[in-house]
């Protein structure tokens, strides 16, 4: 009993470090403040993996993460994070993209079967910003990809959508919007999903 305690408490603190990230950055959204925020790329990766381990935790042992090819096996994602800037150390970027850029891996993770593997990539280009979350999960026909980005639909490998929490797509199709870019969603079943959003850096 006692080690079925510790390994809760150990999951609720992770999950409040996550949304204590997560209040930390609607803090920067100050009104009327500019949206773009300087972060290093080293902290954007910790916040990311540590979102990860978060839902690890909470998965209470039904899978995990490969700590690297040679550990992927049935049981564990395989994560690759790639995050570039033209300095290598630091990347401009709205403050929501960090959040949209989770909720993006963790609906990647939600529709791969473990044993699958996940990559985020997230560029800064001459002119634009790109952030690409791709998966080898089962995919999204057609004919669905446009229904997924409405709010609270979810998509399901038969076809069909239904209502839930899916909110991750459309907040991504909302951020794409609002801050001048475009997104693209390319997925087919059986052949996973890729999600990118490229949305034009302000002119220094």
């Amino acid at each position: 009993l006692r080690e079925e305690l510790d390994l809760h408490a150990a999951n609720l603190a992770s999950a409040f470090g996550v949304l204590a990230t997560r209040a930390a950055e609607l803090g920067r959204r100050v009104p009327g403040a500019d949206p773009w925020v300087q972060r290093p790329l080293a902290e954007i990766r910790a916040n990311l993996e540590e979102a990860f381990r978060a839902i690890e935790r909470n998965a209470l042992g039904r899978w995990r993460i490969a700590a690297g090819a040679g550990d992927r096996g049935p049981d564990a994602y395989l994560i690759e994070v790639d995050l570039s800037s033209r300095d290598g150390k630091t990347l401009a970027l709205p403050a929501v993209l960090e959040d949209v850029m989770r909720d993006l891996a963790a609906n990647a993770r939600k529709f791969t079967e473990p044993g699958g593997a996940l990559r985020v990539t997230l560029a800064e280009e001459e002119e634009d910003l790109v952030l690409r979350v791709s998966d080898t999960g089962r995919g999204i026909p057609e004919e669905e990809i446009v229904e997924v980005v409405r709010f609270g639909r979810r998509g399901r490998p038969d076809g069909r959508a239904h209502f839930g929490g899916g909110y991750g797509l459309t907040k991504a199709c909302h951020f794409a919007h609002a801050f001048g870019g475009r997104i693209w969603i390319r997925s087919a079943p059986g052949a996973g999903t890729t999600v990118t959003i490229r949305i034009p850096r302000p002119s220094t």
